[in-house]
């Protein structure tokens, strides 16, 4: 009888163990899965900038455009 109960909390513990390990997998694929996700997020991100930059520039150009070409027109009255 001593030796049921002991075999008995061996298979009590191996379940216990093969529910973690599985616990264990499944957060690992979870994790890899939001590490996708936050590369997708910077890689966004990053192009984000890239086009705020070159918008960015673009204003800066157009603004000089209209500065030039309203200092023209001061200067030749048209």
């Amino acid at each position: 009888m001593h030796t049921d109960y002991k075999l008995e909390y061996i298979q009590s513990l191996q379940q216990q163990i093969e529910t973690l390990q599985k616990q264990v997998d499944f957060l690992k694929e979870q994790l890899r899965a939001k590490d996708e996700q936050i590369a997708k997020l910077i890689q966004t991100n990053q192009n984000f900038q890239v086009l705020l930059k070159e918008k960015e520039e673009q204003i800066y150009q157009l603004e000089g455009q209209k500065q030039k070409g309203s200092f023209l027109k001061k200067l030749f009255g048209r």
